[in-house]
């Protein structure tokens, strides 16, 4: 039994439990928990916070019998608090602490069973978050400009119809019909857009960085995609790290990601335990997409199937062949007026982004 990452409707106890925002699979364990540990928190909660119960539902529940195999405890904190009030606010801080706490009683719960010394854990954050500076509306802006763009459609696109869709720090932008000319279009018109940071196009355009090269050119890759303009200056908190975000609907010094800023590619990953060398700090470039293939590593499950990601054996007490860390490469594109640039590192193959931004020349 197991707190999983994993949804799926053909869930039994015996293949593991799912616990998400109070619901469950099995769905007869909701019952349950609610009987043990009363209804899950409403959101900002005075008191006991939604990770505390979610916690509970792991230790008190899930752990009764024992610690299993594999466990997954997500806190879904300060992600929203800083979203809420941006990094370093006393909310997020508040946040950051209550994480902690729980990490803390997790620890304690490993060694009043006599496991934690035979048992990994790695803590890592799914990334890092920046201070809104700009709300921009690319939309209405490329209607100023002549080139006729929607949210949404009401009616069956023609060809060459734009639909925009925000996602925080980046935009995608599709053109029905895949209509060259009107992608040059929309593509010179971001190049001398003040809120452009990166961008990405199916094409490879001039100026531009093909989605090939972000890992993105998939059947229902956009036509262009836009990482938005980051800044270093800091907020009212102190917290370094600022972003423009499209369409957004949150208001200016709240927090936001999705950005090829440093300050939301660069987050937390430490771990500790029997497998793990002690007292090091690495600088191999990683990311996320190497938390399973390590983890399946470690309880020895083979890859049938080829993943994303590497092994992070830089880290591991286990004798294994050194890591081949390719020299780091900067990116440009170039184009009349506009320049950008695309910070790049490969370890065993394996790519990763570590940070982009671009602006306007004279």
């Amino acid at each position: 039994m197991a707190l999983l990452a994993d949804r799926s409707a053909d869930q039994t106890r015996a293949n593991g439990t799912v616990v998400f925002a109070g619901s469950t699979l099995p769905a007869s364990l909701e019952t349950t928990l609610a009987q043990q540990l009363g209804p899950f928190p409403k959101e900002g909660a005075v008191g006991r916070t939604r990770n505390d119960w979610t916690t509970d539902a792991m230790l008190k529940s899930l752990w009764s019998a024992g610690v299993p195999g594999f466990s997954l405890l997500w806190l879904n904190e300060p992600d929203s608090s800083q979203h809420a009030s941006g990094p370093g606010s006393a909310r997020s801080l508040a946040a950051i602490r209550n994480a902690d706490e729980n990490l803390g009683r997790v620890l304690k719960a490993l060694e009043a069973r006599g496991v934690r010394g035979s048992t990994d854990v790695i803590v890592v954050s799914d990334h890092g978050c920046s201070t809104i500076s700009a709300i921009a509306e690319l939309a209405d802006d490329l209607n100023a400009a002549g080139i006729k763009a929607a949210r949404a459609f009401k009616t069956k696109p023609k060809p060459g119809d734009v639909l925009v869709v925000a996602n925080s720090g980046s935009t995608l932008v599709y053109v029905t019909g895949r209509e060259r000319n009107v992608v040059e279009q929309i593509v010179q018109f971001l190049k001398g857009w003040k809120h452009s940071g990166v961008i990405f196009t199916l094409a490879g355009l001039p100026g531009t960085f093909s989605l090939s090269q972000a890992h993105l050119n998939s059947e229902a890759a956009p036509d262009i995609l836009i990482s938005m303009r980051w800044t270093a200056e800091k907020n009212t908190n102190g917290a370094p790290g600022t972003l423009v975000t499209e369409h957004s609907g949150v208001a200016p010094s709240r927090g936001s990601h999705v950005s090829l800023s440093p300050f939301d590619m660069h987050n937390t990953l430490v771990a500790a335990g029997p497998d793990f060398k002690t007292g090091i700090v690495s600088d191999v470039p990683s990311g996320n997409v190497d938390i399973a293939p390590t983890v399946m590593h470690l309880l020895g499950i083979a890859v049938v199937t080829p993943m994303d990601g590497r092994v992070l054996t830089e880290a591991l007490k286990e004798s294994a062949p050194n890591v081949k860390i390719s020299p780091p490469q900067r990116l440009e594109a170039k184009a009349p007026g506009w320049h950008q640039y695309l910070n790049v590192s490969a370890v065993n193959g394996v790519e990763y982004l570590d940070e982009g931004n671009g602006e306007q020349q004279k």
